[in-house]
């Protein structure tokens, strides 16, 4: 008889936070589970607390793998799984006990429900990733109109809205034969940093009724070595990546020119980030790195063209500013800039 809930723990040396992780899925209010702890070589002590989990709780399975990172491992939970739904929870991160009884209650014909999440460190909640008072429906096209924005970001117009939707995978649950039926998975390690962003892209193509509940359920630890946290050398070329399979969803979308602006400022965003990063780490990788760096995103003919459509009076005036030495390409101004602020 399959589960009610497959649960797909991604697992890459997490020694530090796992038992806290899987206390709180083993102790669900459901018990009706599947858990599936995917190990991706790890190289800490994560492997061996995940079997001794499994020798204590029959729910759980173990499958240790070479690394690929995050999204080919939950792709390997979804083959595996069992249940009639899914849920992701980051091996760093711990849920609700009344998770699962209380979502698949609301669940209905829903292919998916999203819901919230609160931000921790050491145990205190810093904030909230959901604004919303009750619940809400999506249906039929009305998910290609409305919904899918809250992946594809902010206009420049309302650039500090705050979307009651996050975009990771692990703040819903999805139902495992849509996914299958559709073969909605975790795209390559190409598109680093966005898994969960395209996973939720994909679904949107196809589904017929999506739900979103106010429930705050997943607690999101941000005190950790997060790989999104950290200087990535080649994180531009990926941003760049990111904007070009962005636009495969513009026909799915009903207002195609808003999709649009809505990744083009994404990009401008992203670019940003970029730059700050390498003024940043101007002093682990050196002041003619970081410079050279810069100079490269100011020369990409891709932001340049974007920059173009994108720069205007309404943008808040730092980044305008920001945004008008990258289109000149003022490598040097902008560094000398954020070394002084």
């Amino acid at each position: 008889m399959e589960p009610i809930v497959s649960v797909i723990v991604p697992v890459y040396n997490k020694e530090k936070y796992l038992n806290s992780c899987l206390e709180s899925i083993v102790n669900q209010t459901m018990k009706d589970l599947e858990i599936l702890l995917i190990n991706d070589g790890s190289v800490d002590g994560s492997a061996g607390l995940c079997d001794e989990w499994a020798e204590k709780d029959s729910r759980i399975r173990v499958v240790h793998k070479q690394n690929e990172g995050a999204g080919c491992t939950r792709n390997k939970g979804l083959e595996l799984a069992r249940g009639r739904f899914i849920s992701f929870v980051d091996a760093d991160d711990y849920i609700d006990t009344g998770l699962y009884e209380i979502v698949t209650q609301k669940m209905g014909q829903a292919e998916v429900c999203y819901f919230g999440r609160n931000i921790v460190s050491d145990g205190k909640v810093l904030g909230h990733g959901i604004h919303l008072d009750g619940q809400r429906f999506y249906e039929g096209e009305e998910i290609r109109k409305d919904f899918i924005k809250f992946f594809l970001g902010n206009l420049p117009s309302n650039e500090y809205d705050r979307h009651f939707v996050t975009g990771s995978a692990c703040c819903a649950l999805y139902n495992r034969d849509f996914l299958k039926r559709n073969h909605i998975t975790f795209p390559d390690r190409q598109i680093k940093y966005s898994e969960d962003l395209f996973f939720n892209l994909e679904l949107c193509r196809y589904a017929q009724q999506i739900i979103v509940i106010p429930d705050m359920l997943y607690y999101n630890n941000v005190m950790r070595d997060s790989k999104s946290r950290k200087y990535a050398k080649d994180r531009f070329d990926v941003y760049k990546l990111i904007y070009e399979k962005l636009q495969e969803y513009v026909p799915v979308c009903v207002e195609r020119e808003d999709a649009m602006e809505r990744i083009r400022f994404r990009h401008v965003l992203y670019t940003c980030k970029c730059v700050k990063a390498e003024v940043r780490y101007r002093k682990t990788n050196g002041f003619f790195t970081a410079y050279k760096n810069i100079r490269k995103i100011c020369r990409d003919a891709l932001t340049k063209s974007i920059l173009k459509q994108m720069i205007q009076p309404g943008f808040h005036s730092k980044r305008n500013m920001l945004l008008r030495c990258i289109y000149h390409r003022f490598a040097l101004v902008i560094m000398f800039y954020y070394m002084k602020h």
